[in-house]
């Protein structure tokens, strides 16, 4: 049981270093960084190395983010604290796999449109979110 027990706890550890992009980006704690932005951030630099790389002007050419959240980003990744947390990270095998290349629809039934979604939904919230960027919102 014990050896049983050992080698499920070694394949958790090994799967949660393999954990998707965004939720890593997210669980760093950025400031102004909430899932929707870790997503944007995660499809577009699809590694953390990329994205402690960029400065503001490439973050803030992603569609939905501004200056503040660019600043945000840019500035962590530049302190001793991000860098610090970045290479134990990295050093530890924890990169995170990045999203399935996802092309957005430019016209669909939500094209232009932003949605927040908040309380209780009649389906669960991921398959919200990608009902929604499949028709263009």
């Amino acid at each position: 049981m014990a050896e049983k027990s050992a080698t499920n706890l070694v394949q958790a550890i090994a799967k949660s270093k393999k954990a998707p992009l965004e939720r890593l980006i997210h669980a760093i704690g950025i400031r102004h960084v909430g899932s929707t932005v870790a997503r944007l951030l995660a499809e577009r630099f699809r590694s953390l190395e990329k994205l402690a790389d960029a400065d503001e002007e490439a973050l803030s050419s992603i569609p939905g983010i501004g200056p503040e959240i660019a600043g945000s980003v840019a500035s962590y990744f530049r302190s001793a604290g991000g860098r610090r947390l970045l290479k134990g990270l990295l050093d530890r095998g924890v990169t995170g796999t990045p999203p399935e290349k996802r092309e957005r629809p430019a016209a669909g039934p939500f094209a232009g449109k932003t949605f927040v979604l908040t309380g209780a939904l009649s389906m669960p919230r991921e398959e919200a979110e990608s009902l929604i960027l499949d028709g263009g919102g």
